[in-house]
């Protein structure tokens, strides 16, 4: 972002607007490092499957079911956060969502019943869901709608380097912790997730109030018109009002099957590349692990060229 004021800052002098682009990147930075973070407490069970399976017994059937629970209440969870972020504060969210999955994924590790297995991933789930979309609304408040696509795109390339950090963590918690089987895949894990929301605390302010700025005018006119009219349209049909809106927008509802279908894909290859290697390949847990780095690592850095 540009430290030379633009019409798009209006009322922001030199000086302000210098504080305001510094602190829209510290804000960038943060969540996207925090997010990327947030993937050793969701992809930590597809690393360990071949050692569940191995230690316990569990078939593949048992852990496909184990491993959809999260994905169906990560989806329900977003259909709700998102709004509840902007009602609550996008902030608490992000940060209670981190804590709570992290003290999920601890309590599997002291887990040996799959069914009580099966409900705190389904919670993980939930908790889970609570960073991206308060995430993206944070973003929104810090970057103006043309640089919104580079800002988006930056922190979904996060999420394909957090893929290859779930890995790494799953290698070293075998490492440090290898008497404690495929429990240590749910422990070690949960240290960087805390240490990490801890930081993010200090360093993430929700607003540019909160640095004593006034909130930024979108530097498309057309756009910030657009902007208050869904404002004054909440406001006078309720806070289901947004819902109603975007499903009216077919170009939407496509866009809507085309991310279900990518993530069929994606998470599918994650899910299951591992255990195949393990199997059939006669790798140990941890090459298996490592093996589907660069799977997310294309992903990353395509998020941070396409948008």
């Amino acid at each position: 972002m540009s430290e030379k004021p633009n019409n798009g800052m209006l009322g922001y002098t030199q000086e302000e607007y210098k504080k305001f682009s510094k602190n829209a990147w510290i804000v960038l930075l943060a969540f996207s490092v925090l997010y990327c973070f947030l993937y050793c407490g969701r992809l930590n069970l597809q690393y360990t499957m071949p050692a569940m399976m191995e230690e316990e017994g569990w078939t593949e059937l048992d852990l496909g079911i184990l491993s959809s629970v999260l994905f169906w209440t990560y989806g329900i969870g977003h259909l709700f956060n998102g709004r509840l972020g902007e009602i609550f504060g996008v902030n608490r969210f992000i940060v209670a969502g981190m804590f709570l999955s992290a003290a999920a994924n601890l309590l599997i590790g002291f887990q040996s019943s799959l069914v009580v297995i099966a409900v705190l991933w389904g919670f993980n789930g939930y908790f889970q869901s609570m960073l991206w979309s308060p995430g993206i609304a944070l973003l929104s408040r810090w970057w103006p709608g043309e640089k919104r696509g580079f800002a988006t795109g930056f922190a979904n390339a996060f999420s394909g380097f957090g893929q290859v950090f779930a890995a790494l963590t799953v290698s070293l918690a075998f490492i440090i912790m290898p008497n404690s089987g495929w429990k240590a895949g749910f422990i070690v894990p949960v240290v960087i997730m805390v240490i990490f929301a801890i930081i993010y605390i200090f360093l993430a302010k929700d607003s540019p109030k909160k640095i004593g700025l006034k909130e930024y005018v979108d530097p498309d006119a057309k756009r910030h018109e657009q902007d208050l009219e869904l404002q004054k349209l909440i406001a006078e049909r309720g806070k289901l009002f947004p819902y109603i809106y975007l499903f009216k927008k077919w170009r939407f509802d496509l866009w809507l099957l085309i991310i279900a279908g990518s993530s069929i894909a994606r998470y599918g290859l994650l899910t299951w590349i591992p255990t195949y290697y393990v199997q059939e390949f006669n790798y140990d847990i941890e090459k298996g692990a490592l093996g589907t780095v660069l799977l997310p690592l294309g992903m990353a850095f395509g998020t941070l060229i396409i948008p």
